[in-house]
């Protein structure tokens, strides 16, 4: 079984994810994903570990287990989960105004 900073270096070099793109992505701090990287054992709190995982569209035990996921429901999942109450609503509104659009043409 793989480590958290193990399955991070084989997502960063599998995707070509530079730690500027990933701590934006994620909202984490560079420095933190330097400490991972750069660490043997290196790990890290739940909620990064979460942020980080959902970057790549996956929950922390794929990411781990360093799973190539087809399936983007999973990914959305993933990511909506980082999102706070009035952000989900506003994603809502967003995606039924997309569908209401797509029915009036």
């Amino acid at each position: 079984m793989n480590d958290f900073r193990t399955a991070l270096l084989w997502h960063m070099e599998k995707h070509h994810t530079t730690i500027a793109e990933l701590a934006r992505g994620a909202q984490v701090s560079a420095d933190l994903i330097k400490k991972i990287r750069t660490r043997d054992k290196a790990s890290t709190k739940a909620e990064p570990a979460e942020r980080i995982a959902a970057f790549y569209g996956k929950a922390v035990a794929e990411f781990i287990r360093c799973e190539d996921l087809p399936d983007s429901e999973n990914t959305l999942n993933a990511l909506i989960d980082l999102l706070t109450g009035p952000e989900r609503e506003m994603l809502v509104a967003q995606m039924r105004g997309i569908l209401a659009s797509r029915a009036k043409r």
